[in-house]
Order: structure tokens, then C-alpha cells, then sequence
């Protein structure tokens, strides 16, 4: 018997692969029952890693301005003294999930490096959502009665910065965009001849 190699998965066009993956991005963000369930289940899941691991106290709740509420404990300030961060998880975790899973479902892969893909790809983007919540926590931290001493000058300026650009689209598409091209590596996939051909036949 003669075992027969795997057949090779045919590039896909880069204009078919980006309509695709535009409507997929769509069709996976703005499905409602996802969509729904994602805060709650991301509370959860941060209570359970950032509330255990962050000191002092972090608790996350469903929020009253956007869908998520933080709060962290203010140290030597009193039981009840906190400062209160709201954020949306649906706009720094869902929608990056979402849009990295449209695009590895638009680009050809085998099932089962699909399968592989968007699973380590959903790990990662909840990484990086959890490490820019960590960076918000320690940002809060700095800012109580008697920061850490080690937190100051510069690193507190980058606090702030990363504060500050904590729900900014640029990095989260950045990195949906590193996550996609390390797990799918598209330059196998995708077939750019339409694409230099059109860049050639435009006028300059």
C-alpha cells in the first residue's frame, strides 16, 4: 500500500482573502449571543487569575458606564478606600478575538491547524488583555496615599501612557495582526500575484 502525501491547500486569492475575512470579522463580532455572555464570562475569568495574583485587592463586576467595572484597593487607606477603572472587554478582548478568528477561518489552513491556531490565538489575545488590565492595576496602584517607591519617573510616565491607550484600537490590532501572520503564516497561504498586478496596472 503507498501512503499518499497530503494534498497541498490552494492560495486564495489576497482580494478574496480580505472580503472574507471583513465579513467574517462582522458576522463574529456583532453576533448577539457571544457578544452578550463575553463580559460576564471575562469577569470570571480575571477574578479568578488577576483578583488571586494582584495585590492589593482587585475585584471586576459588570459596570455601570462601560461593561466592566475594576476596582483596587487603596493600601493603608482605609477597608473601603479604592480606586474604580471602567473599561469595555468587548472592545479589548472580544472584537480582537473575533477579527483573529475571522482571519484564520478566511485563510486556507487544514482543520486541524485552524482548530490549533485559533485556539493558541484566543490564549494570546486573553494574555494581552490581561496584561494590559495588569498594567492599568499597577497604574492605580502607583497612584495611592504611599505609591512604591519603585514606581516612578519614567516607569510611572509608562503607566500612565499604557493607562491611557488601555481601550486605544492601534495595539490591538497590531497585535491581531502579529498573532495572525505567526500562527497562519499567510505568505504560504495567500496568493499576492492579483494583488502586485493591480499595484502595477494603477496608474502612477
Amino acid at each position: 500500500m503507498i501512503a499518499s502525501a497530503p494534498a497541498q491547500l490552494r492560495p486564495k486569492p489576497i482580494h478574496w482573502f480580505v472580503a472574507h475575512a471583513i465579513a467574517l470579522s462582522l458576522l463574529l463580532a456583532w453576533w448577539p449571543t457571544p457578544r452578550a455572555i463575553y463580559p460576564a464570562l471575562f469577569q470570571a475569568h480575571a477574578n479568578a487569575v488577576l483578583g488571586r495574583l494582584a495585590s492589593p485587592a482587585v475585584r471586576f463586576a459588570p459596570g455601570t458606564v462601560a461593561d466592566t467595572d475594576m476596582v483596587v484597593a487603596v493600601p493603608r487607606a482605609g477597608p473601603r478606600a479604592a480606586w474604580q477603572s471602567s473599561f469595555s472587554v468587548v472592545r479589548i478582548g472580544y472584537w480582537p478575538s473575533a477579527v483573529l478568528l475571522a482571519m484564520l477561518l478566511a485563510t486556507p489552513l487544514s482543520a486541524r491547524r485552524r482548530a490549533m491556531a485559533a485556539l493558541t490565538g484566543l490564549v494570546l489575545v486573553d494574555l494581552s488583555v490581561l496584561a494590559r488590565i495588569g498594567i492599568e492595576i499597577a497604574y492605580l496602584r502607583q497612584r495611592s496615599p504611599e505609591p512604591d517607591a519603585a514606581v516612578h519617573g519614567a516607569v510611572s510616565v509608562l503607566l500612565g501612557v499604557g493607562s491611557e491607550s488601555l481601550t486605544a484600537t492601534i495595539p490591538s490590532a497590531a497585535f491581531v495582526l502579529v498573532c495572525w501572520v505567526a500562527l497562519a503564516k499567510p505568505w504560504r497561504a495567500l496568493d499576492l500575484a492579483p494583488a502586485r498586478a493591480w499595484i502595477g496596472a494603477a496608474p502612477g
